[in-house]
């Protein structure tokens, strides 16, 4: 898929997903006909085989699962404040458990926890409080709801994001339909690139992961990576770092696993952006984002608190990379 070309003056106040919402209503036939359009109607419950999150977890058969999932959406909420919770549109498509009139899914925690750690790694409020514009790149933003969430919460940014171009038919128009009056822009080959001051006019960019390399923007504050560099060569997120490192990008966040079995090229991940980057770990929650606190000891007695000082961690970890100054 190529995308389309927008100049970085144009303001999409409707995006393709508003367009495409009205095709059966213009013609049934022409709905049916057109059945590879709609993963686009409702992109998000198209989005499984991304984020793992799929719609049928969350039906009225699932009471089972909707205690423990309440439960530690409570515990977030203690640890990290519901100033920065951003819960799930019900926007093209979007599902979850209700919970006080909100839609909750195992993305709205994964995302939730991964603010949590920024905050807690003292970058979050910056972005937040800020009265310059700054620039956050995100490598393989799956759907675009760690984006959605982010842009939500810090409107004073830049937001890049580099992928796969066939991804970007999700990301991408969700982004649009979430924010109709952004400045977006797609990038298709290394010329496109925009210059330094443009970076200051637009809200969302997107550039394919071959051209990610001729991206110079004037300032570049944060770059953050969920779930994929523990799938990647070691090459590749080498070259990603000392990209960032070379535009003096101050941080770095990685919510990966320091080392995937099933990838034998990365040994440790934390090892690889220590070459450029001290890595703080800044824990949040005793278990992985995609497990519930079942068996999370609980209580204040000594015993309760002997139990947990022993018991293993999450294998995902929150990274926050701080530039070396020297290599």
């Amino acid at each position: 898929m190529r995308p389309a070309r927008l100049d970085h003056r144009i303001r999409l106040r409707q995006g393709p997903a508003h367009r495409l919402g009205r095709i059966d209503r213009l013609d049934p036939r022409l709905g049916q006909t057109h059945h590879h359009l709609r993963p686009l109607l409702r992109p998000r419950r198209h989005c499984h085989h991304i984020s793992g999150a799929r719609e049928a977890d969350y039906g009225p058969d699932q009471k089972e699962r909707r205690g423990p999932f309440k439960q530690k959406l409570k515990r977030l909420v203690k640890v990290g404040g519901r100033d920065i919770l951003v819960t799930e549109s019900p926007a093209l498509g979007g599902f979850g458990f209700r919970v006080d009139g909100e839609l909750y899914n195992l993305d709205t925690l994964k995302f939730y926890e991964a603010m949590i750690a920024i905050r807690r790694g003292a970058i979050l409020g910056d972005f937040i409080e800020s009265v310059d514009r700054r620039t956050v790149v995100e490598i393989n933003a799956e759907w675009g709801g760690f984006a959605y969430s982010f842009k939500t919460l810090c409107p004073n940014t830049t937001y890049v994001i580099v992928d796969r171009p066939e991804k970007f038919l999700f990301s991408a128009v969700y982004l649009m339909n979430r924010f109709p009056k952004a400045v977006m822009r797609f990038v298709q080959e290394d010329s496109d690139t925009p210059s330094k001051h443009v970076f200051q006019e637009i809200d969302f960019l997107f550039v394919p992961e071959s051209c990610f390399e001729a991206l110079h923007p004037e300032r570049l504050d944060l770059v953050v990576n969920l779930l994929s560099f523990e799938r990647k060569p070691t090459s590749k997120i080498e070259a990603y770092l000392r990209w960032a490192y070379e535009l003096q990008c101050p941080f770095v966040y990685s919510f990966n696993r320091d080392h995937n079995p099933a990838n034998e090229d990365l040994a440790s991940l934390t090892d690889v952006i220590r070459q450029t980057y001290w890595p703080h770990d800044i824990p949040v929650m005793p278990v992985d984002f995609n497990e519930m606190l079942d068996r999370v000891v609980r209580g204040k007695s000594l015993r309760a608190r002997l139990q947990r000082r022993h018991e293993k961690r999450g294998k995902y970890r929150h990274i926050i990379g701080w530039r070396r100054l020297l290599l």
